[in-house]
């Protein structure tokens, strides 16, 4: 049963940035995007990004207080569980004036 559907219906929300219609093709550095591991490394692949801004409900602070965001949250948490790497260099620096 892991991996029945679950329904979730979010609140309304707008799109505030990315797209569902265009393919990202290149990297923030204008190279193409390949496939890093595995059987098909070094073909080409695409992307796909949004963001959607939904209101905040009262008397939440967080969207996973909300019925959809629990809901939300106890099917996708765990398919993402994965080791946590080590600190980039802007992160240990965060880290660092954090303390």
């Amino acid at each position: 049963m892991a991996n029945a559907a679950v329904n979730i219906t979010s609140p309304v929300g707008r799109l505030v940035a990315g797209s569902l219609y265009d393919a990202q093709d290149k990297d923030a550095e204008g190279k193409p995007l390949v496939i890093k591991n595995g059987p098909n490394a070094g073909q080409q692949r695409v992307d796909f990004f949004f963001a959607v801004a939904i209101p905040k409900e009262s008397g939440h602070t967080h969207w996973a207080q909300t019925d959809w965001g629990a809901k939300s949250g106890r099917k996708v948490t765990p398919s993402f569980r994965r080791p946590r790497s080590p600190p980039t260099s802007l992160g240990r620096s965060l880290m660092a004036i954090a303390k």
